[in-house]
């Protein structure tokens, strides 16, 4: 499949997206200088590649563990275990 660049989006519109399918990650470990990218993949065959710092994606860390902790604790123990 061929990789076509949306339209230009305007600035301070909201815009809604197909339904969210499954995203990819691109990049090294957070080092505090990189930028990585989250691929997003739709439903409707649409890929939306979105940069991010290490920055955000600590802050996104921070969220996804505060909106998910047990799952989170979870993890984090059966991966490393005390």
């Amino acid at each position: 499949m061929s990789r076509r660049n949306l339209p230009p989006l305007q600035a301070q519109t909201p815009y809604v997206a197909a339904d969210f399918e499954r995203f990819e990650y691109f990049g090294s470990v957070l080092t505090g200088e990189s930028t990585a990218t989250l691929r997003l993949h739709l439903k409707n065959a649409t890929t939306l590649d979105i940069p991010a710092s290490d920055e955000q994606l600590q802050h996104l860390l921070v969220l996804l563990c505060e909106a998910f902790p047990v799952k989170a604790t979870t993890y984090v123990l059966e991966r490393w275990p005390a």
